[in-house]
């Protein structure tokens, strides 16, 4: 048989198992067909936009600032504040005259203001600090008060790193967590510490998914407080020009389900906790998506997924095809210039 009507059956052979192929996950056109089924919402496929964006950035977040500045303290400076009446000195002064002051700046603001100032002592004026600290323990509180920052540093600091590490504070039956960095950035969020408080830092390694026609698929650390979607595509290596369909780019997370109403989507039947799937679709064919993908913030055990182009399964048969056919044609081309 000549070399080329082998090579030919060779190619009817394995076209007629080309089912057994290997794929990385479905296409994109699955993903979206997949999101219903039996007229049940299994999750809401959305595709990204400018809307979408500013959608995910307005949306609030955790804060100590909102959760626990709503009791009023003597700072360092010897004042309080006091909302529509300003700082009020305090220090040295009864609480009847501080509460006359109060109510004299208030009384172009209201009918008949009335305050109430209360002193409050405690014989354990202290914050107990644990979990990732270097010396967790009971911090007492100065005179002038300590804020949040201060008794951290005070039981010896983080021991891990800043962007995976996060901070518990409980108070008076209500707990709040946010992110170290938060605390460190923003001025606002670093309250001042009261007698009782409970203050815990641990450590949180936040990673994401990565699967799919990318150059990289693995569970990937952050490695930062903040990353973008294009961040986390850059660390998986970017998407295999020779599989990846730039149109079927997903990332799959759970939402609140207040963001889910917000993004004008349903809930998904069944869903639970507050919470719905919710699929983000990015076209990486049009140049605008990678200012979008610039500006989507990642979330912890996000899910990457980078579906094959139409054409990756024929890449695919051909690359197999070429570890069978390969060795053969070789050898049949040599026998053929070797006479044998």
């Amino acid at each position: 048989m000549k070399p080329v009507a082998v090579l030919a059956c060779l190619i009817t052979l394995s076209f007629g198992g080309c089912s057994w192929i290997p794929r990385a996950g479905p296409s994109a056109s699955e993903v979206v067909e997949q999101s219903r089924s039996d007229g049940e919402i299994l999750f809401d496929v959305v595709e990204v936009d400018d809307r979408v964006i500013s959608t995910l950035r307005v949306q609030p977040k955790e804060s100590f600032a909102a959760r626990f500045t709503r009791d009023t303290q003597v700072e360092s400076d010897g004042a309080i504040s006091v909302p529509y009446a300003g700082r009020i000195p305090a220090a040295g002064r009864l609480p009847a005259e501080v509460q006359q002051t109060i109510e004299a700046r208030l009384a172009g603001r209201a009918l008949q203001p009335q305050a109430l100032v209360i002193v409050k002592r405690s014989f354990a004026n202290a914050v107990t600090v644990t979990g990732e600290v270097v010396a967790g323990a009971r911090i007492p509180l100065s005179p002038g008060g300590d804020k949040l920052l201060e008794v951290i540093a005070a039981a010896g600091g983080a021991k891990a790193p800043v962007h995976e590490t996060f901070v518990r504070l409980s108070r008076n039956g209500t707990t709040a967590t946010i992110p170290l960095q938060q605390l460190v950035s923003d001025p606002a969020e670093n309250v001042y510490a009261r007698p009782g408080d409970m203050l815990t830092l641990a450590r949180v390694p936040q990673t994401f998914a990565v699967f799919g026609a990318t150059g990289r698929n693995a569970d990937i650390p952050f490695s930062a407080a903040k990353i973008s979607l294009t961040e986390a595509l850059g660390k998986s290596q970017g998407l295999r020009d020779d599989l990846a369909k730039p149109e079927g780019v997903f990332l799959f997370r759970y939402e609140p389900n207040e963001v889910v109403r917000s993004l004008d989507q349903p809930t998904a039947s069944g869903s639970g906790g507050g919470v719905s799937p919710i699929v983000y679709r990015f076209n990486l064919r049009d140049a605008n998506s990678y200012l979008l993908t610039g500006g989507f913030p990642m979330r912890d055990k996000d899910v990457i997924f980078v579906a094959d182009a139409p054409a990756a399964q024929i890449y695919k048969f051909f690359t197999a095809l070429n570890q069978v056919t390969g060795p053969i044609v070789t050898g049949l081309v040599t026998c053929h210039y070797a006479n044998c």
